[in-house]
């Protein structure tokens, strides 16, 4: 039976029927953050022209900082799932709680930030009008960073032991609360104050913080909390704790590496004129509705290939890569038909009747982004389903020296070479395709090679580790 059609055998560990059973929370999750972002920023649009040109910079520069620290302490799941795959209930716990500590830690980088990313806005050069909505936008969001750091150890724990229906439903109300309190705070309706864009920021904080309290409810009635072993869980354990930071920073730092590209190039679009730098913000908000679901699946793939590495049958890991895969590649085809067939509809969305942009202007350049972004969408499914795959073996390095290279080798370049010679954001976007077919083809080929599968984060324990304090993990 060839690996293709073994996706489809319901006898086959990690087929397509299992795998989508498990990833379906974590995706509607995903796109229900999608559906929230995307409302938040019709609301802002609709509020203010400079609203929708401060949102995506302010947002992706928060985005920036917090994202090292969702990442790594985001590893935690990774090792929670292969100690489930080993059958080790306690150790899986036990590397949550590490998470906790590392959520803890992570506090004062955080806030830190705050004053940094005020200056890094005084060095943009945008409309004094605009900067000042990007530094209200940014202060408040990073308060919610210190949410979304707990919210990722307590998402990775369970997501790890397989309970991503939890996870779903926990994230999906946030979500919704978000789109609520955004319409509330945002117009002042309902009796609130008319807020604006920091509105915006303080509905993100408070929705970030709802499913931290369901899932920290949710540990709190976990059997493996409870008893005389909890004691033994909840201290901090060092070279358990270490070993989470050394695969967990690779994965981290390629994060970072990440947003840190995407964020010069939002920063400078904003160098072209208004309404190119507002279509933008509009193409990429469109964009999450498409990269949003592909993250659940990717972190789907981390939690099954963890699993399945845990459990020693990189076969079945091999096998659940390619069922996320044929999903997502399924989802992005829907997609793309669904955009390239109502693309003014989806443009006239974020612009208001009292907007200053032209109407036929706006719709000729959305269509232009949304034509670009039909190019790289399927890139973008296989980078996500593949380098989750590889860091739920623990190939975090690779990816994160993939990233390095492909971002500051080619992309970097090409875009300032492009900013320099033909400034435009047709030009711009058009840099992108080629950015993301090159990391895909990376990827994908690192995944055929096969070298992920002799990688061992933990191994399989008659005794858990909580019990053997002197012991690596």
């Amino acid at each position: 039976m060839s690996l293709v059609t073994s996706i489809f055998a319901r006898q086959a560990k990690g087929n397509i029927f299992t795998s989508f059973r498990l990833i379906l929370p974590l995706v509607l999750a995903m796109a229900a953050n999608a559906i929230n972002q995307f409302a938040d920023r019709v609301f802002l649009s609709r509020y203010s022209d400079v609203a929708i040109q401060a949102s995506l910079p302010g947002g992706i520069l928060s985005w920036l900082f917090i994202c090292l620290v969702v990442a790594v302490v985001g590893y935690s799941g990774t090792f929670a799932a292969q100690f489930w795959g080993a059958g080790s209930k306690h150790d899986a716990a036990a590397s949550f709680v590490q998470g906790i500590w590392l959520s803890l830690a992570f506090i004062p980088l955080i806030l830190l930030s705050i004053p940094f990313g005020f200056f890094l806005f005084d060095l943009c050069g945008h409309a004094p009008d605009v900067a000042a909505a990007e530094k209200t936008y940014y202060g408040i969001l990073q308060v919610g960073g210190i949410f979304c750091a707990f919210g990722t150890a307590l998402s990775g724990y369970f997501t790890g032991i397989g309970r991503t229906r939890l996870v779903g439903v926990a994230n999906a109300i946030g979500n919704l609360a978000n789109i609520l309190l955004d319409w509330m705070f945002i117009f002042g309706t309902c009796g609130c104050g008319e807020w604006g864009i920091a509105g915006a920021g303080w509905a993100t904080v408070i929705s970030a913080a709802i499913p931290c309290l369901i899932l920290g409810v949710a540990v709190l009635r976990d059997p493996v909390f409870r008893g005389r072993r909890a004691f033994a869980l909840a201290r901090l354990k060092p070279r358990l704790f270490g070993r989470i930071v050394r695969y967990g920073v690779p994965s981290g730092i390629h994060v970072f590496l990440d947003v840190v590209t995407f964020t010069v190039f939002v920063m400078l679009t904003g160098r072209l004129d208004a309404i190119s730098f507002a279509a933008s913000n509009v193409g990429f908000a469109i964009n999450h509705l498409s990269f949003a679901p592909l993250m659940g699946l990717s972190q789907g793939a981390t939690v099954l290939v963890g699993q399945f590495q845990g459990e020693g049958d990189s076969a079945a890991a091999t096998r659940a890569t390619c069922s996320c895969l044929f999903i997502g590649l399924a989802y992005v085809a829907i997609f793309v038909t669904f955009i390239l067939s109502c693309s003014d509809m989806c443009v006239d969305f974020f612009r208001s009747s009292s907007s200053n942009f032209p109407q036929e202007e706006f719709r000729s350049l959305g269509r232009l982004l949304l034509t670009l972004l039909s190019c790289w969408a399927a890139f973008d499914a296989v980078i996500l389903v593949v380098e989750g795959a590889l860091k739920g073996a623990g190939d975090t390095r690779f990816v994160m020296m993939v990233q390095l290279g492909v971002s500051f080798v080619l992309w970097m370049p090409l875009v300032f070479l492009v900013m320099r010679l033909h400034p435009t954001i047709g030009w711009m976007w058009g840099t992108m395709p080629i950015y993301c077919g090159t990391f895909a083809i990376l990827v994908l080929a690192r995944f055929l090679r096969g070298g992920w599968r002799s990688i061992r984060l933990v191994q399989n324990r008659k005794v858990p580790f909580v019990e053997l304090e002197g012991s690596s993990p």
